[in-house]
């Protein structure tokens, strides 16, 4: 069975996870997302697909009358439960009358898995995505930036609030909204359209036009061709106004370069997984199987030394193009593996000042939030020295709390003020931390303790394993590195040749290792397949970024480029204790 898709209102982290506690001893799997303003909340009703809606009473930003509001409004039928610490009857007959489908008090929290199972049992089946067009329209109404189309005669149409406050509109007799433009800004709309047709499409282009009152608009611009019954019927045009705002028109490139890295971090996460799973992998298993010559044995050290270094600093990088699940990190270490992408941001004209500690400092957040505070911080240094001075960065510990400190000066030592809540705000918030500016930016994150649970102490195992994967070297490195640690291993290349082998009864398959992004339905089309069949059989993903949706019971997740020592520790954690 499928975790229940939840959505969880509630401001509280640590009362969240009691919530999901409670459910998940009951034997309820939650794939659960926690928010806790209203602009999110909107949004996750738009964009995704909800089994159920928890909801705490009363949040400092919003209330559950205001998701019950928002759900009338949206006529949804996703089962709303309200969780509150306040008692009385007549609270809840208000919000019961208000939509709600039970009202469960917080300190008791031992009605709500009997109340979700009727919930669901009464509702009869899941909710249905909201319709495309649905998320579309929230997407663009929910955006920043100025979206809208123009059509073949230079006619131009608002979509969002932000195209229309960009522009100037008025009302035409039949309701409908133009944009003002003068006629001459008109035929260089025009002029782009047919230019769009010919093949010039506009990507991250500064431009700058004419409003109708003579005022001047400096943008940055990018379109895309709008089809109607497969012929071109107009261009959309996605607009960030950079008028008269340095400051600001710095601030988006900054965000459009982060955007950059972030889709190049991506391809290459998605390109490089594989080779340097396979250089990695080899490079050890060379260097454990290399015959008792010192110097051979030496020159395979340096390589396995190399690859090994070659992955720590890619890490922070790749970090960029993976998704944003939390991991336990150690924070100085990290800033040390991303010393040289710092370097790069900073300059020749900046000296970078990292302190080197020995401690080693501990907290949970996703890499991918960490480099993007970091690459944040260091691009918001540069602007305040314009390009010359130095930046000191300090990873530590106090007061019970990971800290990270960016400090900067001009060459003459003066230290100059750092404003970063617009650059890595929204950053810190999602990696869980908190942040505070002055002469230095201080970002600190509650410590985390080094995983204290059991790692398999043996790695050896007796499991069978269908291993599928596209890569002929990544199939034949994975075959290396579990053969000889006792594990039966037969391999496929798809999805297809999977499916005959583990028909043969002579292979009873324990294990199931399968690339993430096999076509034609991919790994988890495969795994649903053959555990019809075996439902004891567990299955271990393998792919360069995290899965789209959370891994079910008796299934793991191992992100490529992988060593072997995590291979064989994320298979024995998967099958539990080895065989004796």
């Amino acid at each position: 069975m499928k975790p229940l898709r939840v959505l969880l209102i509630e401001d509280s982290a640590e009362e969240a996870d009691g919530i999901l506690g409670r459910l998940r001893e009951a034997g309820i799997e939650c794939a659960a997302e926690r928010v806790d303003m209203a602009p999110a909340v909107s949004a996750a009703l738009s964009l995704k697909p909800w089994d159920l809606i928890l909801c705490d009473a009363a949040m400092p930003h919003m209330t559950a009358m205001g998701v019950l509001a928002l759900a009338r409004e949206r006529r949804l039928t996703i089962p709303v439960i309200v969780l509150s610490d306040r008692p009385g009857e007549e609270h809840a007959v208000e919000i019961m009358r208000a939509g709600a489908r039970d009202y469960v008090m917080k300190r008791d929290l031992s009605r709500l898995p009997a109340i979700v199972a009727r919930e669901l049992r009464d509702s009869g089946s899941r909710p249905q995505s909201p319709p495309a067009a649905d998320r579309f329209r929230a997407f663009v109404e929910m955006s920043p930036l100025a979206i809208f189309s123009v059509d073949q005669d230079g006619n131009v149409e608002p979509w969002n609030a932000p195209a229309e406050s960009l522009f100037g509109v008025r009302r035409k007799e039949d309701g409908a909204v133009e944009a003002v433009f003068s006629d001459a800004e008109r035929e260089r709309f025009r002029g782009l359209v047919r230019a769009h047709g010919e093949g010039q499409v506009l990507n991250g282009v500064r431009r700058r036009w004419v409003r109708r009152d003579g005022s001047a608009m400096d943008g940055m611009i990018w379109s895309g061709l709008l089809r109607k019954d497969g012929n071109a019927a107009s261009v959309v045009f996605v607009v960030a106004d950079l008028t008269g705002d340095e400051q600001g028109s710095e601030h988006w490139r900054n965000l459009l370069r982060m955007e950059g890295m972030q889709w190049l971090a991506a391809s290459l996460r998605s390109d490089l997984a594989d080779p340097l799973t396979v250089v990695g992998g080899y490079s050890r298993v060379a260097f454990d199987h290399a015959p008792e010559d010192e110097r051979l044995r030496e020159d395979l050290r340096h390589v396995n030394d190399a690859a090994e270094e070659a992955l720590r600093r890619a890490a922070p990088v790749l970090a960029l193009g993976g998704g944003v699940q939390e991991e336990l990190l150690a924070l100085n270490a990290y800033v040390a593996r991303s010393e040289r992408l710092l370097r790069e941001i900073a300059g020749p004209g900046i000296e970078l000042r990292l302190e080197r500690r020995a401690e080693r400092v501990f907290l949970r957040t996703a890499p991918a939030w960490l480099t993007r505070i970091l690459i944040g911080l260091a691009l918001t240094a540069r602007e305040a020295l314009d390009g010359k001075g130095w930046i000191r960065i300090d990873a530590s510990a106090a007061g019970g709390r990971a800290r990270l400190v960016f400090q900067c000066g001009a060459s003459d030592g003066g230290a100059r003020l750092l404003d970063a809540a617009a650059e890595v705000g929204e950053w810190v918030r999602l990696s869980g931390g908190a942040l505070a500016a002055g002469e230095s930016v201080a970002v600190e994150w509650p410590l985390a303790e080094p995983s204290a649970g059991p790692r398999p102490a043996v790695l050896r195992g007796a499991e069978s394993v269908l291993l599928v994967d596209q890569s002929e070297a990544v199939r034949a490195l994975v075959r290396e590195m579990l053969t000889p640690n006792g594990y039966d291993v037969m391999e496929a290349l798809d999805a297809e040749e999977a499916l005959s082998l583990f028909s043969d009864p002579r292979f009873p398959v324990d294990l199931l290792v399968a690339d993430q992004d096999l076509p034609e339905g991919g790994a988890r089309h495969l795994a649903d397949r053959l555990r019809e069949h075996r439902p004891a059989m567990k299955v271990l993903f393998a792919g360069p970024r995290p899965m789209t949706e959370p891994p079910l019971a008796g299934e793991a997740h191992l992100l490529k480029p992988f060593s072997g020592d995590a291979l064989l520790r994320a298979v024995r954690a998967l099958c539990g204790r080895a065989p004796l």
